[in-house]
């Protein structure tokens, strides 16, 4: 394609991309302004409804406010029985009715149920004030008690009264005695009249609804839309606004804007949303006053300020003139010069490089011949370097393609090893998408301890394997691989493919795979056998080895437990210091094997006669020791809480023991053994002492038991 073809190409080019570019300009101009005035007369028409609509509730709220604060309110919600205080708060409430916009008021008091009500229909109720009595068994009263078990100061509910026969805005407020509320008053605004003021008093194209914070529709031009009696209703059972907005994402961004707007009340937002088939704005106010949320929506073809742009053409046709005037300029000082360079340049194509180029043009063009010259001398001196060259290079080009060949021979042999390296560890090795958490490779080890397949564990990802309460654990690997570029080691739990668990510590850190992809490489150490380890090991530390009862060890630990709790409770614990009656005859008798067997005996009829939360330790040979916690505050009825176990305890102790002896190729021996107890008691409260004191009394109270024949109880008595 020549030249002079391709500038006609880029100039028709840049002037269609010139007058695209200005006709989206302006469409997009038009749109933003359009958009931004119609934002403003929905704000200013929000701000509007939002006035005129509050104005009267605040005014009657402020009027139910000062009638609950009222001395004879609280009198007559207290003793209502009495004439005097009945009669001196329905004068109250008269005084205010007139002050009501809709003459009329209610009270209803806790107490009695009584519903008083009163307004300018003398011939419905005449001066009989008392209407009805609530009932919770009515569903017709359940604003009532909603309003009572609500926190809020005063509520405003649209609710049809069912006993009165009317339909009204109802403002609920609570009288108070301190913290309890005793009765609820207030008034009412005629729905009907309080809809023409409002929501039904609009402008053609605009309309106007209130929501409240569950999106339940509480004034709306069509009563039928309204959700009557919301304070009664499940969130699930409420007319909303979905009814109008039917559109799943307009809901989403409506709620945003609330949750917006509850923060910052002084707002007001504006979006565009689908209402009855077209596209409006809607404008949303909050009222934290009552709760609720106004919505104006405003129909977008009336906001339109500006339609089109007339100018358009103009411009086309002044660019146009441009473009030509341009073209004649180029083809006289440019092309015709390139057109006899290009005679030029097809003879050097045709090799003859003996030519001589002509000087033409003018300035630049000019200079470009001159050069165009300069260069035929350049390209005739490189041509003959340049074959010089090429076989020079192409010599240097085998080395450098047989060195490569040894270097990926050398990198598949690494590759190679490293895969043998990693599927033979004994220690668990894993790689993981760290996006996804989804293996990406695991060593036999891993699958040995988990159970499932190497297809089937790169199917699954690592929250698949991991308990749910290791979920915590899980964020807080993320965040330091994150911040740090590795994690651990921490210990959890995996999930086995046949549902069982195994503990483990893993260790990782991240990397960049050759794709570019980062990834996790992580060490998964299966720690089973050093975990049983660990607990024989804590079971030989804390544990009698022979009744499995708590050793000195756990009995220290256990006892600065019940000693604090007892300093911060206050109440009373006890120390019971036992050693057995008649033990070291059947010792000598049949051995301490037999011996043996009647302390794990004795041991298991000392758990039975305790508390989960009791302590019964072995503190060695024939002496064990009970602790008993949280007992009375009072230290009579604590002591006779620690004789009655005590008393259990002696006389489950001296039954008869059977003893079975086994021996090598002798018949199994039965030996049936009675010994009684001897136990030292000890309570203290409040304790500041150390244990060994504690010890050493109830010590001494069992050998008091000892001296006074055994098989008694004796309590420690400190020396007056």
């Amino acid at each position: 394609m020549k030249l002079k073809t391709r500038i006609f190409i880029l100039m028709s080019v840049i002037f269609a991309a010139f007058m695209v570019t200005i006709a989206l300009y302006s469409s997009y101009l038009v749109t933003q302004l359009n958009e931004h005035w119609g934002a403003r007369v929905t704000e200013k028409q929000v701000l509007f409804d939002k006035h005129r609509t509050l104005q009267p509730l605040l005014r009657e709220i402020g009027l139910a406010r000062q009638l609950a604060a009222e001395p004879a309110m609280l009198e007559m919600a207290l003793h209502e029985g009495s004439v005097k205080a009945q009669e001196a708060g329905i004068a109250v409430l008269e005084q205010y009715r007139m002050r009501f916009q809709d003459h009329s008021y209610f009270a209803a008091i806790i107490k009695s149920g009584h519903y008083y009500f009163n307004d300018d229909d003398a011939k419905q109720f005449g001066a009989q004030q008392l209407r009805y009595t609530l009932s919770r068994k009515n569903p017709d009263d359940a604003w009532f008690y909603a309003t009572v078990e609500s926190d809020h100061e005063y509520q405003v509910n649209v609710d049809p009264d069912a006993h009165l026969g009317n339909v009204k805005v109802w403002i609920n407020v609570a009288v108070k005695q301190g913290n309890r509320v005793v009765a609820v008053i207030g008034t009412g605004i005629d729905i009907g009249e309080f809809l023409k003021g409002t929501v039904d008093d609009t402008q053609v194209g605009i309309d106007n609804l209130f929501i409240d914070r569950d999106m339940a529709v509480q004034l709306h031009a069509d009563q039928t839309l309204i959700d009557y009696a919301s304070l009664t209703k499940a969130v699930d059972q409420r007319r909303k606004v979905d009814v109008l907005l039917r559109d799943p994402s307009d809901l989403a961004k409506l709620r945003a804007v609330m949750h917006r707007l509850e923060s910052a009340p002084d707002k007001i937002e504006t979006l565009w949303v689908n209402y009855e088939g077209r596209k409006r704005l809607l404008g949303v106010a909050y009222l934290p006053a009552i709760g609720w949320f106004d919505l104006t929506l405003i129909d977008g073809g009336s906001l339109g300020l500006l339609e089109q742009f007339y100018f358009i053409p103009v411009f086309a046709a002044l660019f146009l003139l441009g473009l030509l005037a341009t073209g004649i300029i180029l083809h006289r000082l440019v092309l015709k010069p390139l057109y006899k360079m290009g005679l030029s340049i097809e003879q050097i194509k045709s090799g003859n490089y003996d030519i001589d180029v002509p000087q033409t043009g003018t300035g630049e063009i000019a200079e470009l011949s001159a050069e165009f010259k300069n260069m035929l001398d350049v390209v005739r001196n490189t041509k003959h370097e340049l074959e010089n060259t090429v076989a020079h290079r192409t010599a240097q080009l085998s080395l450098e393609l047989a060195e490569r060949r040894r270097a990926e021979d050398d990198l598949r042999r690494s590759e190679t090893k490293f895969r043998q390296l990693f599927e033979l560890s004994p220690i668990g090795l894993a790689m993981v998408d760290h996006e996804t958490g989804k293996f990406l490779e695991v060593n036999h080890s891993v699958l040995e301890s988990i159970g499932y397949s190497k297809a089937e564990l790169l199917a699954l990802n690592c929250r698949d394997v991991t308990p749910a309460e290791y979920e915590f654990q899980e964020r807080e690997q993320t965040d330091s691989l994150n911040r740090t570029g590795y994690f651990g080691p921490t210990i959890r739990e995996y999930m086995r493919k046949d549902g069982s668990r195994y503990p483990i510590e893993i260790r990782g850190f991240r990397l960049t795979d050759s794709d570019g992809k980062m990834v996790v490489w992580a060490i998964v150490e299966d720690i089973t056998e050093r975990t049983q380890l660990e607990a024989q090991i804590r079971q030989l530390a804390y544990y009698d080895t022979l009744t499995q009862l708590p050793n000195r060890r756990l009995l220290n630990d256990r006892m600065n437990q019940v000693i604090a709790s007892s300093r911060r409770s206050g109440c009373h614990a006890a120390l019971m210091f036992l050693d057995l009656d008649n033990f070291k005859p059947l010792n000598d008798t049949y051995g301490h094997a037999v011996g043996d067997l009647l302390l794990v005996e004795a041991a298991t009829r000392l758990k039975n006669c305790v508390r989960e939360m009791d302590t019964v330790a072995r503190f060695g040979g024939d002496e064990f020791v009970v602790m008993l916690s949280e007992l009375d505050r009072d230290q009579a009825g604590s002591a006779a809480e620690a004789l009655n176990v005590a008393e259990k305890i002696r006389s489950v102790l001296s039954q008869s023991y059977s003893l079975m002896i086994s021996r090598e190729e002798r018949v199994d021996t039965l030996v049936e053994h009675h010994c009684t107890v001897s136990i030292g008691v000890v309570l203290f409260a409040d304790y500041e002492g150390s244990q060994d004191e504690v010890l050493k009394w109830a010590d001494a109270a069992m050998y008091q038991a000892k001296e006074d024949g055994r098989n008694q109880i004796r309590f420690y008595e400190a020396p007056v």
